[in-house]
């Protein structure tokens, strides 16, 4: 059980960091075209 919990919050930790990284990425990308 406990095993269980551990795999879903390694998934929910996972896709924080993917949607974390997503949220960058577009920053990083708006800032880039706002340069030129």
């Amino acid at each position: 059980m406990s095993e269980y919990i551990h795999k879903s919050h390694n998934v929910t930790v996972l896709t924080y960091h993917v949607v974390l990284w997503r949220g960058i990425e577009k920053q990083s990308l708006m800032t880039g075209l706002a340069k030129y």
